[in-house]
């Protein structure tokens, strides 16, 4: 996504890329660190291991490493917010208090609805990284002054275009 539609030239959205990529590594390296750690004490202390010590354990972790407002933990935060709510879901189904048919379909028809509506209304309401893919995709792309240059999703550098059309 940095490299696709990220701001800058090629090789500082590059650089980006790699920092990211070492920041995702190390704060889950650091959360599974404090995980354990967390269940393996509460586990000990209790002779007994317990479903709510993933709770606990999960809490004190993320305490830690996930609740600063930054892109990484934005990312994993939506990620996991989708995850939660389809796996809150699946358990309601089970217990047959939400309908087996459509439940899919009726829940992203609903979050397409939502995310088209905050995107026009006031796109700076959004992820900044799901605003400007979403600005390209449905405004940009209005555009076409561009030739050959209007397909393909990233900002070509003026060296680049110049070559590109000699």
């Amino acid at each position: 996504m940095q490299l696709l539609f990220g701001q800058g030239k090629p090789v500082e959205k590059l650089k980006k890329a790699v920092w990211l990529s070492w920041e995702h590594g190390r704060n889950l390296g650091l959360f599974v660190f404090i995980y354990k750690l967390v269940q393996c004490a509460l586990t000990k202390l209790s002779g007994k291991r317990r479903h709510a010590f993933a709770f606990v354990a999960g809490i004190v972790g993320a305490s830690v490493v996930w609740r600063e407002r930054n892109t990484i933990n934005q990312q994993l935060f939506f990620y996991l917010v989708s995850r939660v709510l389809d796996g809150c879901l699946q358990v309601l189904r089970q217990k047959k208090l939400f309908p087996q048919e459509k439940t899919f379909s009726y829940f992203s028809v609903f979050t397409w609805g939502v995310v088209m509506y905050l995107f026009e209304r006031d796109k700076h309401s959004l992820q900044p990284s799901l605003s400007n893919s979403m600005t390209f995709l449905y405004h940009d792309s209005n555009r076409t002054d561009r030739g050959w240059r209007d397909f393909i999703p990233i900002e070509l550098p003026q060296s680049a275009q110049a070559n590109a059309t000699e």
